[in-house]
């Protein structure tokens, strides 16, 4: 897969109507819990901090709706402008753990007034007049309680952090550094197949197809989650090499598809242009080639540079 493939099938992903209907209920879900909240508030008469209750019932969908925005961008501009592409979609959703919890423990009066409606309908339930003053007081007293302790919340954020960036070191980061390998070498692959095309094309060329060599690596074998924790940490700081399965294999592969009238003699005239080909443009990497047809079984191989065998 090349990766402009790969960029397109991820940010299909994040827009898919799942994701972007999911967003869009949570951020229209705080909309209208607002708007009931903010009726309710109207009625009341003036008592002190009613002014930060309207403010966040009136607003606070805004802050949710910035804050999936900014989650979008950094996913987007992550994936389509870096080698990073699934580490941004972690980190945008990451970015998202943090901010909305952050964003509560900032404004906690302004999300009260947000969700002021529910206090209200537990007072009618109860069928008692809602007593402002006495929620707050008691909304109060949690919040100091909770900022007293250093807060459920502040270690949850912590934990949330934590998991963030175990799951980019383990996973997410050198995945994609093994995909950026892999991009890098097909385009390798796609070069050498344009000079192909572009050298030996005639009327028995069907068609060239250059593949990068594949890499499967199998982290229990050669590293193990912690392992690569540390590698990743290695690497970022620029002073880390590359586990095995990073390394980008040797071997690329050439596939020239001829028409059924090609005989062997000429099959094999064209293995020795592209190894002159691959020669004259001192190309390092090892190439296996085949010209082949399958309308007449036709297979030439031949291995690039020639010492290393011939078919």
């Amino acid at each position: 897969m090349h990766r402009e493939q790969f960029v397109q099938q991820i940010v299909r992903t994040i827009f898919s109507p799942w994701y972007l209907g999911a967003a869009a209920a949570f951020v229209g879900l705080s909309l209208v819990s607002g708007r009931f909240s903010l009726r309710i508030l109207r009625r009341m008469p003036e008592f002190a901090r009613k002014r930060d209750l309207v403010w966040g019932a009136k607003w606070c969908w805004t802050l949710l709706l910035a804050a999936f925005v900014c989650a979008y961008l950094i996913a987007y501009v992550g994936i389509t402008r870096t080698d990073y592409l699934t580490t941004a979609t972690a980190a945008a959703a990451g970015f998202l753990w943090l901010i909305l919890p952050a964003l509560q423990l900032s404004l906690p009066r302004q999300f009260y007034g947000e969700m002021l409606w529910m206090a209200a309908l537990a007072s009618r339930i109860r069928r008692r007049p809602l007593d402002i003053e006495a929620w707050l007081a008691k909304t109060d007293r949690y919040w100091a309680r909770t900022w007293l302790n250093c807060g459920a919340a502040f270690a949850y954020l912590a934990l949330v952090l934590l998991m963030i960036a175990y799951i980019v070191l383990a996973f997410t980061y050198p995945f994609d550094a093994e995909m950026a390998a892999q991009f890098r070498a097909q385009k390798i692959g796609d070069e050498i197949g344009l000079a192909v095309r572009s050298t030996i094309a005639g009327v028995r060329i069907q068609k060239v197809d250059a593949a990068a060599p594949l890499s499967e690596p199998d982290w229990a074998d050669h590293a193990g989650e912690w392992k690569m924790v540390a590698w990743s940490l290695d690497s970022i700081l620029g002073r880390g090499k590359a586990p095995p399965s990073l390394a980008t294999p040797a071997l690329f592969r050439l596939f020239i598809r001829v028409t059924a009238d090609t005989t062997e003699r000429e099959a094999r005239d064209m293995l020795a242009q592209v190894e002159k080909l691959l020669a004259d443009r001192h190309e390092p990497h090892r190439w296996r080639i085949a010209v082949y047809s399958r309308e007449s079984k036709l297979s030439v191989h031949g291995l690039y540079p020639p010492t290393e065998g011939g078919g």
